[in-house]
């Protein structure tokens, strides 16, 4: 992604988060225990992300039927490979970018 595209897209972002409401924060229904409440909307993706149920399907097979390190030259390895490699065009197709342009990272930190 080209930096102006990302500075437009953190400039959407700021503009969103600088026009919610706290009562925008908040939901109207029952809560997981089944009482009429308000209920509070998650917001700490820094932290975790709630899976999405279409995340947790095409993710499915890497996490039960194929295992190997992408890097690695055995089979295990290349069928995982292939899987990024789909995945990565994928979603470069949605945002507009070559596969090439798209990296996956862990996004965890030590303490």
């Amino acid at each position: 992604m080209t930096r102006q595209i990302w500075e437009e897209v953190c400039d959407s972002i700021n503009s969103v988060l600088n026009n919610i409401a706290l009562s925008d924060l908040v939901q109207r229904g029952t809560s997981p225990c089944g009482v009429q409440s308000v209920m509070p909307i998650y917001l700490d993706y820094a932290a975790t992300t709630p899976l999405d149920a279409r995340v947790l399907m095409a993710m499915q097979p890497y996490l039960t039927e194929v295992c190997g390190n992408p890097s690695s030259l055995h089979c295990f390895g290349q069928a995982a490979r292939r899987g990024l490699m789909r995945a990565r065009e994928e979603v470069a197709a949605l945002i507009g970018a070559s596969p090439s342009e798209v990296f996956f990272t862990s996004g965890g930190r030590r303490r």
